[in-house]
C-alpha cells in the first residue's frame, strides 16, 4: 500500500520524499556515528587539559614541598645548635649543685648562694624557663677571674647578668664578688635529640 502510494506520486514528490528520507537517514547516522565520536574527542580534550593542569599543579606543589623541606632542615640545625646552649632539667640541677665545688676548685670561698626561677613561657607551649642564682664568693682577684672563666667555658650558655666586686675590709688582697648567673632550661625535650 505504501509502495502503491509512492508509485502514484509525481516525479517531483518522489524526489522530495527521497530527499527527506536521505536527510532523516543522514541525521540518524550522524547522531549514531559522528556525535559519539565528537563527544569522545571533546572529552579527550578536556581530559588532556585536566591532566596538564594537574601536572602543572603537581610540579608547583613538589617545588613548594622541596623548599619547605630545605627550610625545615635549616630550622632543625638551628634548633639543635640552640638546644646545645640550653640546659636540661637534670643538667641545671647538676650545674647549680656543682657551683660550690667549681668555686672551691678556682680557689674561692662561697659566702652565699641564692636561687630564683623565672618562667619564660607556659609549660605546654615552649617548655623554656630560666633559673637565676646569686653567687657570693671571697677570694683573690686571679681566683675570681678563674671562676668566671670556668663558668663561661661551659658548653651550655651561662649568662652573667651582673658582676660586682669590692675589697674586703681589713684585707685588701681579698675581694668579695657577687655574681648574678642566669641559665635557660628546656623542660619538654631532652637536649641533643632531634625529632627526625
Amino acid at each position: 500500500m505504501l509502495v502503491d502510494n509512492f508509485v502514484k506520486l509525481s516525479r517531483r514528490s518522489r524526489n522530495s520524499v527521497f530527499a527527506a528520507s536521505t536527510i532523516i537517514v543522514a541525521i540518524t547516522l550522524y547522531s549514531w556515528i559522528v556525535t559519539p565520536h565528537t563527544s569522545y574527542l571533546y572529552a579527550a580534550q578536556r581530559y588532556k587539559y585536566a591532566i596538564n593542569s594537574i601536572a602543572v599543579r603537581n610540579k608547583t606543589i613538589t617545588e613548594a614541598v622541596s623548599k619547605k623541606a630545605e627550610e625545615l632542615v635549616k630550622l632543625r640545625k638551628k634548633t639543635n645548635s640552640l638546644q646545645n646552649t640550653l640546659f636540661s632539667v637534670s643538667q641545671a640541677k647538676e650545674f647549680f649543685s656543682d657551683l660550690q665545688a667549681i668555686s672551691t676548685q678556682a680557689g674561692c670561698i662561697v659566702h652565699s648562694l641564692n636561687f630564683s626561677e623565672l618562667q619564660m613561657g607556659s609549660e605546654t607551649a615552649s617548655g623554656l624557663s630560666s633559673q637565676r642564682a646569686i653567687l657570693s664568693v671571697v677570694g683573690m682577684y686571679d681566683d675570681i677571674t678563674m671562676l668566671l672563666e670556668r663558668l663561661l667555658k661551659r658548653s651550655q650558655k651561662v649568662y652573667m647578668q651582673s658582676v660586682r666586686m669590692r675589697s674586703m675590709e681589713g684585707n685588701l688582697a681579698q675581694i668579695r664578688c657577687d655574681i648574678t648567673i642566669m641559665i635557660y632550661i628546656i623542660k619538654d625535650i631532652e637536649l641533643g635529640q632531634s625529632n627526625e
